[in-house]
């Protein structure tokens, strides 16, 4: 799926015309196409200068982007347009481009000897977007961009704005435009972001090992609507299926971590518990009594993750090894749990005794 950005006036203009032309002749499949048209037959196409889409009953649109990449698979007669979808989003109009192209199938080189660190634990957050931890311990800290939290004060602004206009006035329009033009930044800095982390990822480790974060039971258990905002903010949901397409082609081993792992609650070297507020920075070890750093420790127990871990929730368990010379009767060394036993039978012969002869009888 290609996208292509198309602006201008005169787009904008037959676009919307064409959406009446359609809504009177056609209507529409559902409530939510009412900002899409899609083409599958007709007149599609594009021109020799590589900046010129053409569409049924529109006709030629001047786009932003080059369409070289698309012609040139026509050109070889490698690929088949199937449908195009024209659709307004943040003020823009768009032009998706279905193709089928024939491609063979390429074994993914193995990237055990070619990459430059072997495995590499990655922990995500909201005061750093992400927090990697390599082989030899080595740090490295993603920043996490937050761009609604760096545009609220505008949005705040614009958004008084637009309130004081009349609806369907000049200004309104303008004001309009200009609180789409944040809300369109915004979408474009979070998906870069999560686009160079894991570019970053997949060229310079072999084996990267992830959360199987529940977003939405992050979301929902944050407490105040100003940190919740941060957890939809940071755009961590997109960073797993991303991740995943790309090190398929690379020839990345991707390992998600078991959801219940408690990787900020474990102290990395001693295995003592980890001790502090809810989203403090700072946690203290009740074992060795050491402050680490959250999400380093985080980082470490999920890059260790195979060697600290039992294995995943449900798996069974070996039996728990127990001190020797107890005075049991087991020489083994583990613990056996003995069958409950019937009242009776579990009453000793003194106490049997002591229940049958009566006690003395005070006046």
């Amino acid at each position: 799926m290609t996208t292509i950005s198309v602006t201008g006036d005169i787009a904008i203009t037959q676009h919307d015309q064409l959406l009446c032309r359609l809504h009177d002749q056609l209507g529409w499949r559902a409530t939510k196409d009412r900002n899409r048209v899609r083409f599958t037959t007709g007149t599609m196409g594009f021109e020799d200068d590589r900046r010129t889409i053409v569409l049924p009953m529109i006709g030629a649109l001047r786009s932003m982007e080059n369409t070289r990449r698309i012609q040139r698979h026509l050109a070889k007669n490698n690929a088949r347009l199937l449908k195009r979808t024209l659709s307004q989003r943040w003020g823009r109009l768009f032009v998706s481009c279905q193709l089928a192209i024939k491609t063979s199938v390429v074994t993914p080189p193995s990237a055990t000897m070619s990459k430059k660190d072997p495995r590499a634990g990655v922990d995500l957050g909201l005061r750093s977007l992400a927090t990697i931890a390599d082989s030899n311990g080595s740090m490295t800290a993603i920043p996490n961009p937050a761009p609604l939290r760096a545009t609220m004060n505008e949005r705040r602004r614009v958004g008084r704005n637009l309130i004081r206009r009349i609806p369907g006035s000049h200004g309104h329009r303008q004001a309009k435009a200009k609180l789409v033009k944040l809300d369109r930044k915004a979408v474009y800095v979070r998906r870069e972001s999560i686009h160079q982390l894991t570019c970053y990822l997949v060229d310079n480790y072999s084996e990267v090992k992830i959360e199987d974060l529940n977003i939405a039971a992050m979301g929902r258990s944050m407490g105040r609507r100003a940190l919740r905002r941060s957890v939809s903010d940071a755009g961590l949901g997109a960073f797993k299926p991303t991740l995943t397409y790309k090190a398929i082609s690379a020839g990345v081993k991707v390992v998600v971590v078991d959801r219940f792992f408690p990787s900020s609650q474990i102290h990395h070297n001693c295995t003592g518990r980890l001790t502090g507020a809810k989203l403090a920075k700072r946690l203290i070890c009740d074992t060795c009594h050491v402050e680490v750093d959250r999400d380093e420790n985080a980082s470490l127990n999920i890059r260790d993750w195979s060697v600290i871990s039992c294995g995943p929730v449900g798996s069974s368990a070996l039996p728990v090894p127990r001190p020797f010379r107890t005075g049991g009767s087991c020489d083994d060394g583990l613990t056996h749990h003995r069958p409950r036993c019937s009242c009776d039978a579990s009453r000793c012969p003194q106490r049997r005794h002591r229940q049958r002869t009566p006690g003395p009888v005070h006046l």
